[in-house]
């Protein structure tokens, strides 16, 4: 009997080439519902929901306990001091159950970040991201790409190191969306960045080749680049402020058991929230430093950092001056000095502070 193939049998291809032909396209506008969507569920999160559930217990204990001593010991100082210790309970309870309410987490994130709202258009193929919001174009590398979550309902994309920051691509913004094919992609990414030999394949970069094609008048450079970012000293605040209202509770009767370990768990919790950014509050500032390249012209810039890049247009930043460079400011924050000894063509500079200071007026 000969072999037969049967053209209904679904065939599932695993190996990273058949990742190469393979783009899943969208075309959209991102919403706070797909942002809600898409929240991670992280060990704060889930600490926070362990707090929840601890001082709804302390609460009940602590209100009963309440009700029974002003019934029965009638002292009004006493009385008024009990009832203002449980309202304190109930306002940590009220914060840390808003802080876990996922509606709430996504408003007061996008508050901050209106930017990661808006039209949403681009593809995901075997050289990563493309993104286009309608005014920056940006590109995303494999290796960057291997930090994305993957789910049923959509790919979570970090766009920088904070964690509420990142692209909410949900299943309604695809052409077709496939979980399957994501994950095939996924893979292809992990070979493409396996050594750094591997990131030097042409494929690699072919989305940013795309995206970056320099036009004949552009001005190169290439070097080392330094971007600052201020800590956000309002959030900082909020964040000991809950925390101390989060410890208020466990005070209030050592002479119970419970209290004794409420209270180590919310003394980690306080300390494991806010060490980082105490630290930072300290230094007032972080930096991180990598090696670039790109293009200006009067009307563009384009940066690539080797795993991720941008196009936009020169009035969408603010230009300074400073010592023998230019600091290149995004009205999202993001900051990037370009020296002189970075151009390829080091006399094209008064070229570029004019093009650049003249566009950002």
């Amino acid at each position: 009997m000969s072999n037969s193939i049967n053209p209904y049998q679904v065939t599932h291809p695993s190996d990273s080439t058949s990742a190469v032909d393979l783009r899943l396209v969208f075309d959209g506008a991102i919403g706070e519902d797909d942002y809600r969507g898409l929240l991670p569920r992280n060990w704060e999160w889930w600490l926070c929901m362990v707090l929840v559930v601890l001082l709804a217990i302390c609460l009940a204990l602590f209100t009963s306990v309440t009700v029974v001593t002003v019934l029965f010991v009638r002292d009004p100082l006493v009385a008024m001091t009990l009832i203002g210790c449980c309202a304190a309970m109930a306002v940590a309870f009220w914060l840390a159950a808003r802080f876990v309410n996922p509606k709430v987490r996504a408003r007061r994130v996008l508050t901050r970040n209106p930017d990661l709202l808006g039209t949403a258009r681009g593809e995901l193929n075997s050289s990563g991201l493309r993104f286009e919001d309608g005014i920056h174009q940006y590109w995303f590398g494999p290796t960057h790409m291997l930090g994305a979550t993957i789910t049923a309902s959509g790919i979570r994309v970090g766009v920088d190191p904070n964690r509420d920051r990142y692209l909410a691509l949900t299943d309604r913004l695809f052409e077709a969306y496939d979980p399957e094919a994501a994950h095939r992609l996924h893979h292809h990414w992990a070979v493409l960045s396996a050594t750094p030999e591997a990131r030097q394949r042409p494929g690699y970069r072919a989305l940013w080749d795309q995206i970056g094609a320099a036009p004949a008048e552009a001005i190169h450079f290439r070097g080392g680049v330094a971007v600052m970012g201020e800590e956000r000293q309002q959030r900082l605040a909020a964040n000991v402020i809950i925390a101390l209202l989060l410890l208020v509770p466990s005070y209030l009767n050592f002479s119970e058991p419970w209290t004794l370990w409420a209270t180590g768990i919310l003394v980690v919790y306080a300390l494991a929230m806010n060490s980082k950014r105490w630290r930072s509050f300290v230094e007032r500032q972080s930096q991180q430093v990598w090696n670039c390249d790109g293009w200006v012209t009067s009307n563009e810039v384009a940066i690539n950092n080797g795993e991720t890049g941008v196009r936009m247009p020169a009035n969408q930043i603010e230009v300074s001056q400073i010592d023998d460079g230019l600091m290149l400011t995004t009205k999202g924050g993001a900051a990037y000095y370009l020296a002189r000894d970075q151009l390829l063509e080091p006399d094209q500079w008064p070229r570029l502070c004019s093009s650049l200071l003249g566009s950002s007026e």
